[in-house]
Formats: structure tokens, C-alpha cells, sequence
């Protein structure tokens, strides 16, 4: 199963407790396999008797499996890379259990190792499931009756590993230590039955799984003072972009965004009053020829029995990035100078406050098209409270800076302004954008009335593509200029 889904699986046997085997093991997988991104601890061992009868060596053997093993497996990584650290614990740790005074003290020793792994490394996802007693594995035929005479339901093995899959996917501010019991789900899982869960709802039909959720407000995002229309803080499509290449990496560690496909806006995320609570759903990666296609949407719930969803497109992820194609600036395209000031364009054309003014200045600009020099994002902690990941994976500003060219373009020659609305695909030849510099080149394919539509490119200051976006379309409308600048209606 895991081979058809793309990947490979490979078994090694150690005694957990040796060092020196655990970091061999280790070394070797990662020489071939490249940095470790998520470890689930599942190993345990059971020598249950009364204290009055336990041995020292019986008391180590089952304390050093689960801590000592544990230890042994972190030492052996760069921490650095590490995004899911799931420890299995038992209830036996919250709770006791009679003859288990050694695994009681094992389990909580690791609770509080995750506490204090979580704490030092904010960028990991950890987690301490306390787990009830399972259908199988350590449960013995003679623990199963036991467990049945005194009425604690098992966990079945299909709904466990359901549970922590689920459990792995949840994002935002979330315990580290949670607890798990068969009745529990149970009773769940006849629920879910009869009548879905809002999650299960969003799901149906399209295999799409919950990778990260966000309560959106100026609080947690300040920056979205500066992307206002009408009299709301809008969340900018350069943005949503963004989360849509980490929701489809979150997933798939290994791999690299090399674009997106399709990226249509369908509703346009308002910040009205309330936070808003925004969630990034993922299906699974799909081979095509040498990329992995992975449909990503971005949606805030069922309202009315309707689900909202505010966008969507199709990751597009590689073992290693394309190269860069050859381009040259279009001679048309150099022709008629630009002399309007930066200033004058943010005060009289677009609505972009101080953090989103990513347009430096604008060199040319005439019928079929324009070229401008942008600006570069500061770091994700700068413009949001609790960022998603520590650098950028494209580079929202100089993307928003991009779709606010085309506004110019229109409102220069067409006397309204503009949206973005869709793009057909977007392609990043580079793991990060240069600090170096950038400079943006929209090209015009065709504009009506209504709409325009174009490519834009992305180059580093030594001529070099960057990024492209191909079939890049804006929608024109009288009003919006009254939305931009409701001071001047």
C-alpha cells in the first residue's frame, strides 16, 4: 500500500536501547533516504508483577525501552528537521495500573519529555497519546478478558490508527498530551456513521483531508491592515498560495513545490468582525510522470448546510526542481519609459498599506505590458503571529506586488482597476527567491472589457527566471475603484 502510494518502506531490527546500533541504523537511512521529518515512538515492552516482586533488571528493561529508547532516537537526528514527534503513551501513566508500576513511570517520564520537546522546538508538531488499551499487540488474550471483566472497551485497530492519523493532521494551538480510549471511539465511530461530522462533510466525494486550520483576525495576522477593500481586511490570493504549497508539503515531506496548477479564487476571505476560521484541506499525491499533483482547497465550513470554499488549486510537487527556462525581455516591452512616482501610484491607484507596497518602482509600461522592480518579503514572524513555517516557500509579497501591477496596467490603460480571479499555472525554479533583488515582467495575451489575461515572470538581478506565472487573469469592474478608495467616492 505504501509503494502504490507512491512511496517505499524499508524494516530495520535494533534493540532500542543500544546507542550505538540506533545511530547506525539511522546514519544509514538518512545517507539514502535524506533528513528524518517525523518519528512515531511505539516501542514498549511489558514485565508486569506486584513491586514486592519486580527485579531492578525487570524495572529497566521496561523504563529504558520507552525513555531510555526514545533518548537513544533523538540524539541520533538534526532535531532542525523534525516536523511530527508522536510518542505512544498509555493511560497506565495518568491513571496506574496494578503490577505496572515500571510502564506507569515510563509513559509519564515521555509525556513530560514531549511537554519539554515542544516548548524547545516550536516548529514540530508533538504529541503524547495516552492510549487505552488496544485489540491486539501487547494485549494478551488473558489481558483482553481482564479487560473485559472489569468493563474497559479495547481500541480497535482500524479506528486507532484512524485516530492518529487524525490526530497528526490537526494544526494550530492543540495539547501535547491527549488520551484515548476504546468506548470512546466507539461511540464516535457510530456517530459518524449516521450523521457526519462537519470535517467528514468537506471531505465527501473529493479525498480531501484536513492538513492545518488558522482563526484569521489582525491579531494573528496584523500585516492584513495593509490589504483593505472595502472597509475589510481581505486575505490577499498571494497568500492562500502560499498555504497551498505547505498544506500539499506538510503531507509529503522530501518532496519540493514546483508550482501550482488552476488556482482560482472563488470567495474572497473577509475579515468581518469575528475571527475567521479558515482550513487548508489536501489530498493524496498523485504521480504524473516525474511530478506528484496534489489538489489543495481552502475553505471555512459548512454555513447552511453549504460548504465555503474560498479557493483551490493543484499542487505540483518534484524530487528536485526543473530548471529555470531562458527568457528575454520583449523589445515591445521596453519602449515607453514610466514616469508616474511610487507614491502617487499607492496614493491615487492602489490600496495597498506599508506592508504590501512591494512595487519599488515601475521602469515601462505601455500596451503590452509593463516591468517593475519588487520588493521582497521580511521574514513569516514579521507579518504573522504564529507562521505555518519559519521562511517563505515562494515569496507572498513579491506576488501580491505582481497582481497589483496588472491593477496599474489597467487603471493606466483601461481607466478601472482589477483583481486577481485565476492562474492557470505558477512555476518556482528555486527553493527560495533571491534577496538580490527581483524584477517582474507582465505580458499581455489579451484584454477586453472585462478581464485581462497574461504571463508574468519573475527575474533575479541577473537576468535569470525565478518564477512564472502563465495564464494570469484579473477582472476589471468600475466599482472596485470605489472599494479601493472609498475616501475618493
Amino acid at each position: 500500500a505504501i509503494k502504490d502510494a507512491g512511496a517505499s518502506a524499508h524494516y530495520f531490527s535494533v534493540d532500542i536501547r543500544n546507542k550505538m546500533e540506533v545511530q547506525r541504523i539511522i546514519d544509514e537511512v538518512v545517507s539514502t533516504q535524506g533528513p528524518v521529518k517525523a518519528i512515531i515512538h511505539g516501542a514498549g515492552v511489558l514485565e508486569d508483577r506486584l513491586i514486592e516482586d519486580k527485579t531492578a533488571d525487570q524495572f529497566q528493561k521496561v523504563f529504558d525501552t520507552k525513555v531510555g529508547g526514545l533518548q537513544n532516537v533523538l540524539s541520533a537526528i538534526d532535531t532542525n528537521n523534525l516536523r511530527h514527534l508522536i510518542l505512544f503513551s498509555s493511560v497506565s501513566g495518568r491513571m496506574g495500573n496494578q503490577g505496572q508500576s515500571d510502564y506507569a513511570m515510563a509513559n509519564e517520564a515521555i509525556n513530560k519529555m514531549a511537554q519539554q520537546f515542544a516548548a524547545q522546538t516550536p516548529t514540530c508538531r508533538v504529541l503524547a497519546i495516552n492510549w487505552g488499551p488496544w485489540d491486539g499487540g501487547m494485549v494478551t488474550a488473558r489481558l483482553k478478558r481482564e479487560f473485559q471483566r472489569r468493563g474497559v472497551g479495547l481500541i480497535p485497530s482500524e479506528l486507532g490508527t484512524r485516530q492518529l492519523v487524525n490526530e497528526m493532521r490537526t494544526g494550530g494551538q492543540t495539547p501535547v498530551e491527549i488520551v484515548v480510549g476504546g468506548t470512546r471511539l466507539s461511540i464516535a465511530k457510530d456517530i459518524t456513521e449516521k450523521e457526519p461530522a462537519i470535517d467528514d462533510l468537506s471531505h465527501a466525494g473529493n479525498n480531501l483531508s484536513l492538513t492545518f486550520q488558522r482563526d484569521i483576525d489582525l491579531g494573528t495576522h496584523p500585516f492584513l491592515a495593509s490589504h483593505v477593500i472595502g472597509g475589510k481586511p481581505v486575505v490577499p490570493l498571494a497568500l492562500m498560495t502560499e498555504w497551498f504549497g505547505h498544506g500539499a508539503l506538510h503531507e509529503n515531506p522530501g518532496l519540493l513545490l514546483q508550482g501550482l496548477d488552476d488556482i482560482r479564487v472563488l470567495n474572497g476571505i473577509k475579515i468581518e468582525g469575528s475571527k475567521k476560521h479558515v482550513r487548508l484541506l489536501a489530498g493524496r499525491a498523485q504521480k504524473s510522470g516525474e511530478t506528484y499533483e496534489v489538489p489543495v482547497e481552502l475553505r471555512d465550513g459548512v454555513h447552511s448546510n453549504v460548504e465555503i470554499v474560498h479557493s483551490k488549486a493543484k499542487a505540483i510537487l518534484v524530487d528536485s526542481l526543473q530548471p529555470a527556462p531562458e527568457y528575454r525581455i520583449p523589445d515591445k516591452l521596453i519602449q515607453q519609459p514610466y514616469n508616474r512616482p511610487m507614491a502617487e501610484v499607492y496614493e491615487q491607484i492602489l490600496f495597498h498599506g506599508p506592508d504590501l507596497r512591494g512595487i519599488q518602482d515601475i521602469t515601462h509600461l505601455s500596451n503590452d505590458g509593463m516591468i517593475a522592480r519588487l520588493n521582497l518579503a521580511p521574514a513569516p514572524s514579521e507579518w504573522v503571529k504564529e507562521p505555518l513555517r519559519n521562511k517563505w516557500i515562494a515569496d507572498p509579497l513579491a506576488l501580491d506586488a505582481a497582481f497589483q501591477m496588472a491593477t496599474v496596467w489597467c487603471f493606466e490603460e483601461k481607466g478601472v482597476v482589477s483583481l486577481p480571479s485565476y492562474c492557470a499555472a505558477y512555476r518556482q525554479y528555486r527553493s527560495r527567491f533571491p534577496n538580490d533583488g527581483l524584477t517582474a515582467i507582465l505580458e499581455l495575451d489579451s484584454a477586453g472589457s472585462h478581464k485581462i489575461r497574461g504571463s508574468i515572470i519573475f527575474l533575479d538581478s541577473k537576468g535569470k527566471v525565478v518564477a512564472r506565472i502563465s495564464g494570469y487573469e484579473a477582472i476589471m469592474d468600475q466599482t472596485l475603484y470605489r472599494a479601493f478608495k472609498p475616501e475618493a467616492a
